[in-house]
């Protein structure tokens, strides 16, 4: 048994019938993957599923074909009466989840991130899975779960996205292992990579090169940092994750530094951003709790409200520069 709630979860499950699920806001691919993945299980057991979320699935995530019927919508104003539970996802705050209302029916929670006491009956958090869609691989190991090639796919894709392919510092034996067990199953690895690494929109690019126009570098405090306002942000066709995307695959490859923030003004007033550590043992969750936020130690994000471009840019800098010398591990060991 890899986690003893596991059986008091399915049991839980049994006893319901309608079930409510969602993407988190500013849905990311492990967000995604993991309500497809619990989803599909709920179905194959005879369960009546919705999909709802805040926010629009990004194109970039439709190969997960299994939440194209999802409900964008405010969640506050769903009516909950007609479901058994809301199962809670990848999101350990309901402010995250994109609801400001505690529900008023059971809820049930798997999440990799830390517990901030999201009101819950049964709930599973392991901080040290990559991904919730490692947890969920070993909670249907529990439930004894027929994993199929589609499953096993969709489980990896969340895995691979959440470890930018197998980089972060919070990939473990245990997560390895778990994606071999998933290969096994006939999960296809070039079809992740595919529609993962391979299929960046035309819009996301050039909101790339927004970013790397304004690219530069605090010498003295050993970060990188972009930021652009919304007047620039809306003229791009772009998704919801192309920050933290950016911020992945560039802002934190930046040689002579310890760390890099993305910012961007998604809408007037407010300045969202991606942080993500480059040396092992710089600790960007403490500039992301500052601002509000949060995350990992390796990657974490937040948000800026009520301030104009200038001056949110301003308050997140003062706050990075005020955590950018830590005590930290300074090279990779070897």
């Amino acid at each position: 048994m890899n986690y003893s709630q596991s059986t008091d979860l399915l049991n839980k499950i049994k006893l319901g019938n309608n079930f409510l699920l969602n993407p988190h806001r500013g849905p990311d691919l492990d967000s995604v993957a993991a309500v497809a993945a619990m989803s599909m299980v709920l179905k194959q057991i005879g369960k009546n599923v919705d999909i709802v979320c805040k926010d629009q699935i990004p194109d970039g995530y439709k190969f997960v074909s299994e939440v194209s019927g999802t409900k964008v919508l405010d969640l506050d104003k769903i009516e909950l009466n007609k479901y058994d539970f809301w199962i809670a996802l990848d999101f350990n705050t309901w402010d995250q989840g994109g609801r400001s209302l505690v529900p008023k029916i059971p809820v049930l929670y798997i999440d990799h991130h830390p517990f901030f006491g999201l009101e819950s009956d049964i709930l599973i958090v392991d901080t040290e899975a990559s991904s919730t869609c490692e947890i969920l691989a070993r909670v249907f190991e529990d439930w004894e779960v027929d994993i199929d090639k589609r499953l096993a796919t969709i489980l990896l894709s969340g895995i691979s996205y959440d470890t930018n392919y197998f980089q972060q510092k919070n990939v473990t034996a245990k997560t390895h292992h778990v994606a071999a067990k998933l290969m096994d199953m006939g999960a296809d690895n070039n079809y992740i990579s595919y529609n993962i690494k391979r299929s960046n929109e035309i819009g996301t690019l050039k909101l790339w090169g927004e970013f790397n126009k304004r690219l530069k570098v605090d010498e003295k405090y050993k970060f990188a940092w972009t930021a652009i306002p919304y007047n620039i942000y809306k003229k791009h066709l772009i998704t919801v994750s192309s920050t933290a995307e950016y911020s992945n695959m560039i802002i934190r490859s930046v040689v002579g530094t310890n760390f890099g923030i993305t910012m961007a003004e998604k809408e007037p007033g407010v300045l969202n951003m991606s942080i993500r550590s480059r040396i092992p043992g710089f600790d960007v969750s403490l500039i992301a709790k500052e601002l509000g936020g949060n995350g990992h130690k390796d990657a974490s994000g937040a948000s800026v409200k009520g301030l104009s471009f200038k001056e949110a840019v301003k308050k997140t800098l003062r706050v990075v520069r005020k955590y950018a010398n830590q005590d930290f591990i300074p090279e990779i060991e070897i």
